[in-house]
C-alpha cells in the first residue's frame, strides 16, 4: 500500500503541473494533506472516504449537486446515524435517526410523527390527511382566536361536545334544522323561529312557571281547567267568584290591604242620595209687587175638621230670586186643618252599579 503526502510529491516532483489524470491505483491509499494530515482521501476498493480532523468547509462559487445512486444521504455522528436524506419515486424522504419524519409530494408534505412548535405555526389552511382525526393539546386550554366567523362544518351532520371522551352534549343537523341533545338525548328541537322542548324547562325548584306563578299568585283563563292541571304544579283554589279586581292604594282605607271587598253589585237610592232640586208650584195670580204682604192664594188645599176651616196656601217670590216662601193661610184662625200630601212618585227599585265586564275563570296559588 503505498502513501502519499503533498509534501512527499512536492519534495520528489518540486510543484509538478499535471495535464490530464492522477491516477492512485493502489487500493487502501491515502492522500494525505496538511502539516499533520488533517485532511484524508482514502479508497479502500469499494468506497471513498473523506476524513477531516478538523473542521471542513465547502466554498463553491456556484451550486453543490449531490447525486447518490443509491438514494441514501446518510448523516452520522462517530459513526452513527442521526439522520439522512432519501429519495423514493423522485419525491424527497427526511429521515431522523433510521425513521421516516417527513415525506414530500411536490407542493405537499406529510409528517409521520407529531409536529410541536414552541413559537406557534402559521398555515394557509389545514388539512389533515385520512387516518388523522385529533389535535390534541397535551396540557392547558386551546382557545381559537379569529378575526371572522368560526364555522363548523360536520359532514356527518353532529358535532360532539365531549368532557375528557365522554359526551355531555351535541348539535345536529334534521333537514336544515337544529337539534340539541344533553348527553345523546333530545331535549330541544327547532323549526326555524319555533322550539319544542323535550322535557320540562325549570327553574331550581323543578318548573320554570312555578317562579312566575308563585304562593299568592292569581292565575287567569277561559278555560274552566284548574291551573294545577294546566300548569302541572301547585295547589289552586278558585278565586274571587262575581267580583272585579282592583289595584292596592295605601292611601285609601278601602283599598289598602291585598283582598279588601267592597261595592255592591246594584243600589238603591235613598232620599239621602237624591240631589239637591226644587219643586215649583204655579197658580193664576199676579203679584203687583214681590213684599212681604203680596202673598198669593193658590187653592182650598187644606181643610180642617170644622165648617168654617178652610185653609189654602200662600206664598210669594222674593224680588229678583227664584225662592218662594210659603205659609198657609186658615179662614178660621182656630182650626186645626188636616194637610193632604201630593201623590207618590217612582218606585224605589234598585238600579245596576257595574262598569262593562268579560268573564274569566280565577284561580289562587295556596301551596
Amino acid at each position: 500500500m503505498a502513501t502519499f503526502t503533498y509534501e512527499s510529491i512536492k519534495n520528489k516532483l518540486k510543484n509538478p503541473n499535471v495535464d490530464g489524470n492522477l491516477h492512485l491505483d493502489d487500493d487502501g491509499a491515502i492522500l494525505k494533506i496538511g502539516a499533520d494530515s488533517d485532511l484524508q482521501i482514502t479508497h479502500d476498493g469499494s468506497n471513498g472516504t473523506i476524513t477531516s480532523l478538523g473542521a471542513l468547509t465547502i466554498d463553491i462559487a456556484t451550486d453543490l449537486t449531490v447525486d447518490v445512486d443509491g438514494g441514501d444521504v446518510v448523516l452520522k455522528d462517530a459513526g452513527t446515524q442521526f439522520g439522512g436524506f432519501s429519495n423514493s419515486s423522485d419525491h424527497l424522504i427526511i429521515k431522523d435517526g433510521t425513521t421516516t419524519m417527513l415525506t414530500g409530494n411536490g407542493a405537499n408534505a406529510t409528517i409521520a410523527g407529531t409536529l410541536t412548535a414552541t413559537t406557534g405555526v402559521v398555515v394557509d389552511n389545514l388539512t389533515i390527511a385520512d387516518g388523522g382525526n385529533e389535535i390534541d393539546v397535551a396540557s392547558g386550554d386551546l382557545t381559537l382566536d379569529v378575526a371572522g366567523d368560526i364555522i363548523l362544518d360536520a359532514g356527518g351532520a353532529d358535532v360532539l361536545l365531549k368532557d375528557d371522551g365522554t359526551q355531555f352534549a351535541s348539535l345536529t343537523n334534521s333537514s336544515g334544522n337544529l337539534i340539541i341533545k344533553s348527553g345523546t338525548t333530545t331535549a330541544m328541537t327547532f323549526t326555524g323561529a319555533n322550539v319544542l322542548f323535550a322535557g320540562t324547562v325549570s327553574d331550581s325548584n323543578g318548573n320554570i312557571a312555578a317562579a312566575a306563578y308563585p304562593v299568592g299568585a292569581i292565575f287567569m283563563a277561559v278555560v274552566a281547567t284548574n291551573p294545577g292541571t294546566l300548569l302541572g304544579f301547585g295547589t289552586w283554589s278558585a278565586f274571587g267568584a262575581g267580583k272585579t279586581l282592583v289595584g292596592f292604594d295605601g292611601s285609601d282605607s278601602d283599598f289598602d290591604a291585598a283582598e279588601e271587598t267592597g261595592g255592591a253589585k246594584t243600589i238603591t237610592l235613598s232620599e239621602a242620595n237624591l240631589p239637591a232640586h226644587k219643586h215649583f208650584l204655579f197658580a193664576n195670580h199676579s203679584m203687583d209687587s214681590n213684599t212681604d204682604s203680596d202673598w198669593a192664594r193658590i187653592n182650598n188645599s187644606a181643610t180642617g175638621n170644622g165648617t168654617n176651616n178652610s185653609a189654602s196656601i200662600e206664598y210669594f217670590q222674593s224680588s229678583g230670586s227664584d225662592d218662594f216662601k210659603y205659609r198657609i193661610a186658615f179662614d178660621d184662625a182656630n182650626a186645626a186643618p188636616t194637610l193632604h200630601p201630593s201623590s207618590a212618585t217612582g218606585s224605589g227599585t234598585a238600579h245596576s252599579n257595574m262598569p262593562p265586564f268579560i268573564t274569566v275563570y280565577m284561580w289562587k296559588r295556596t301551596a
